[in-house]
């Protein structure tokens, strides 16, 4: 329900954010990238495109779309259909992963919840974080979650945003 009233609510930044990248950058307007969610299921992830085709280089409108993490807004959709949570760890690419690395016990106990819009370690941990130390985070939500640290998490993450800070964030829970 709460993300059926996002997209309601968000429809008109959702138009105008398309037509901007629309305008901007040249189509396509989104990105969908197959990730695991839930017990490893294949998941499409929808967000706003915010990079040039096949490179690292990001656009003239995906600089303000990351810096204020509104490129994740369509991933509202995810939510709406079940794939995502607003909460949890955030849903690695399919294609980051080989089999070995999903087998290990410890990446399996990841995919046992539903991936989240945002969470701990995108918050806490920093920009260019291995790994290992956002496995750490996501493995620390999943021991401690609950509905208020939902809640903490959601408002940390839309202070974030406002603040167009996604670059330096926190550094302690």
């Amino acid at each position: 329900m709460l993300a059926l009233a996002g997209l309601l609510v968000f429809s008109p930044l959702i138009l105008v954010f398309s037509l901007v990248v629309l305008v901007v950058d040249g189509p396509p307007i989104f990105y969908i990238k197959k990730s695991l969610g839930k017990n490893g299921k294949v998941i499409n992830i929808v967000k706003f495109r915010s990079m040039k085709g096949g490179s690292e280089e990001i656009t003239k409108s995906g600089k303000f779309l990351r810096a204020t993490a509104m490129d994740e807004l369509p991933q509202l959709w995810n939510i709406l259909k079940g794939d995502m949570s607003f909460v949890g760890p955030r849903p690695y690419r399919v294609d980051k992963f080989s089999e070995s690395d999903i087998d290990r016990n410890i990446f399996t106990k990841r995919l046992e919840v539903t991936p989240g819009l945002t969470g701990l370690a995108q918050i806490y941990a920093p920009k260019y974080a291995s790994d290992d130390e956002v496995l750490r985070w996501d493995l620390e939500y999943i021991k401690r979650r609950c509905f208020w640290l939902d809640i903490k998490t959601i408002m940390l993450s839309v202070y974030i945003s406002c603040k167009r800070n996604w670059e330096n964030k926190f550094s302690r829970l």
